[in-house]
């Protein structure tokens, strides 16, 4: 889920919090083809590192998270800008962002020390789950 600059990551969809949480602020995303038929989303850091990698069933659904992260990457950045600039008392951000922030600064630190690859991913996959 992306609420504001963060990607809030669930451990199913029935779980009542995150795991962790994902800052968008300088991630840049970029759709690669995958195994298993699937389409893979990469998001890299400025260095152009892999940091993330999201699988999903569809490209529509792929673009359509592209096009979220972008915009809210690019936001964060705008953000970042204003607040060097003196100019904070100008964000005027909606109460569920505000919100959803205040999660993801305690969430962000609980995100895996290291990268955990799609093999792993997918065998926590339930086998219920439709591919």
């Amino acid at each position: 889920m992306v609420k504001g600059p963060f990607c809030f990551v669930f451990s199913g969809e029935d779980s009542p919090s995150p795991k962790y949480a994902i800052g968008l602020q300088f991630m840049r995303p970029e759709v690669k083809p995958s195994q298993m038929g699937r389409t893979l989303v990469v998001l890299e850091d400025n260095t152009g590192d892999e940091v993330y990698e999201v699988s999903f069933s569809d490209a529509e659904t792929a673009n359509k998270f592209v096009a979220v992260v972008k915009a809210q990457a690019a936001s964060a950045q705008t953000e970042e800008v204003r607040k060097r600039l003196g100019h904070e008392h100008l964000l005027n951000k909606r109460a569920s962002v505000r919100y959803a922030e205040s999660i993801a600064k305690k969430k962000i630190e609980d995100k895996p020390d290291k990268p955990m690859s799609t093999e792993e991913i997918v065998s926590n996959i339930p086998a219920t789950m439709p591919m």
